[in-house]
């Protein structure tokens, strides 16, 4: 970790004028200012802790992306939706009321920018009531990213010995778990979507390589009808898109609605071939990927339908990748709606 003296010039105008607490900032008109990351990371969590006592749960919600990736002493755990995210703000909300909290501050202790538009941060976390601690001081290490105009949050680390997530009360420990210790739970993981599943290097870090390793293991289990495996490669709540809709498909036969869909169109077509062919990558921070890819399917090596465009935002959970959000591209004239044919699944089971 360098030291919070490291700054990149940005112009504030072009950068930070949306930031949260720009008040606490330099005038937005003198693009002669350097800030400082630690200046931004302060800022931030200096909004997080108001809206913790403010008890806006919109307001808090809407400071983090989703998914995003939380990790303790002993446990890694992505937050699919704001729904995911709201049993710890009512654990936090709780526990201001109960103790009668005045005072929820967060302190920076260092920050650094990982790229022009994403900063890792150390803070502390102070809770009390009339100057006593409520809670042992807990130590947090940060990631936020600016994205749509906006710095959000993507990763969090707290300093907790709670053996689940979310808890009923924090339980503060001695020291954050260092990063590369939590990098190493997650090289060490096995089951579908891990490294070993997907047959790739533990420490591999080139984002379209993971992904491509993660389309042909998805792919395999379209292909073989393996309901299962393909399901656990994704989230419990995954969000959906295609240019006419979005929704969120949060149980297990919906999922199965899905796999059917593709399972019956491969059949329908008569293809004896079905790939997802990766077109690009990036990393959206320390434990998401995007990806796009386009889904093929053949027959005697002639395309049966026009090639589908996708993408995919993976997360990586307790070391396993996971789909958490699906982006489609359906043209009516000749593609398949997949999310027309789970409907009609769902009506036939009554679920509609």
């Amino acid at each position: 970790m360098q030291d919070d003296t490291r700054n990149i010039p940005f112009a504030l105008s072009e950068k930070m004028a949306d930031v949260h607490n720009i008040d606490q900032l330099p005038d937005a008109g003198d693009r002669t200012v350097v800030l400082h990351p630690k200046m931004i990371y302060q800022a931030f969590i200096d909004d997080l802790s108001a809206v913790n006592l403010s008890g806006d749960f919109e307001a808090w919600a809407g400071m983090s992306e989703y998914p995003n990736s939380v990790h303790t002493d002993t446990v890694d755990k992505v937050i699919g939706t704001p729904e995911d995210a709201k049993p710890f703000f009512d654990m936090v909300c709780a526990l201001i009321a109960e103790h009668k909290i005045d005072t929820f501050h967060r302190e920076a202790e260092n920050a650094e920018f990982l790229d022009p538009s994403m900063i890792v941060g150390h803070h502390m976390i102070y809770m009390r009531s009339g100057g006593v601690d409520v809670v042992q001081p807990m130590a947090s290490r940060m990631v936020i990213r600016k994205a749509t105009g906006r710095w959000r949050m993507i990763s969090v680390t707290n300093a907790v010995a709670n053996d689940r997530y979310p808890y009923d009360r924090p339980e503060p420990s001695d020291g954050l778990i260092p990063d590369a210790n939590v990098r190493a739970r997650q090289r060490d993981a096995q089951g579908p979507g891990s490294a070993r599943h997907l047959g790739i290097d533990p420490e591999e870090s080139d984002p379209l390589t993971i992904y491509a390793a993660f389309l042909t293991a998805v792919t395999a289990a379209n292909r073989e009808g393996d309901f299962e495996l393909w399901d656990a490669m994704h989230l419990d709540r995954v969000r959906k898109h295609t240019p006419e809709a979005d929704m969120t498909i949060d149980s297990r036969t919906e999922r199965r609605a899905i796999f059917d869909a593709i399972t019956d169109e491969i059949r329908r077509a008569g293809a004896d071939s079905y790939v997802r062919q990766p077109d690009f990558a990036e990393w959206l921070g320390p434990d998401r990927i995007r990806g796009k890819h386009r889904a093929i399917m053949s027959r005697d090596g002639q395309l049966v339908r026009q090639p589908l465009d996708s993408q995919f935002v993976l997360v990586r959970e307790a070391g396993a990748w996971k789909v958490a959000d699906v982006t489609n591209s359906f043209d009516p004239g000749s593609r398949v709606d997949l999310l027309s044919l789970m409907q009609d699944r769902l009506t036939r089971e009554g679920k509609t």
